[in-house]
């Protein structure tokens, strides 16, 4: 997922513990994102589910996932939203570009130019 990705990675220097356990603490961080932003799931649900799956591969890592999953869903979410209504519009003679159907996708930029 391009959008969020920075915030996911941060978890890697605060949660501590071996390769394995730091692997499952992305992969449900991962997974909670995708919930978060391309599902219709309630962002407290999304956030509250992944919290819990981060804490079943380390306890010590849910209040950094919490506040991750927290500003995903606060502030790359509406992004998000805002930029599908703008695709929707597109036929209508909206204002989409590459930057939107990438946010819209999950796309990288590049690739979505292509």
């Amino acid at each position: 997922m391009q959008t969020g990705g920075g915030l996911i990675q941060n978890i890697q220097g605060t949660a501590g513990g071996s390769l394995c356990q730091l692997q499952r603490q992305l992969d449900a961080l991962r997974l909670a994102a995708f919930e978060i932003c391309y599902l219709a799931t309630p962002p407290s649900a999304g956030v509250s589910q992944g919290v819990e799956a981060v804490r079943s591969a380390s306890p010590r890592a849910a209040g950094m996932a919490n506040a991750v999953l927290r500003r995903l869903a606060s502030e790359v979410r509406p992004q998000i939203e805002a930029a599908r209504t703008r695709c929707m519009v597109l036929d209508a003679g909206g204002d989409c570009d590459c930057s939107d159907l990438a946010l819209v996708s999950g796309l990288p930029t590049w690739l979505v130019r292509r």
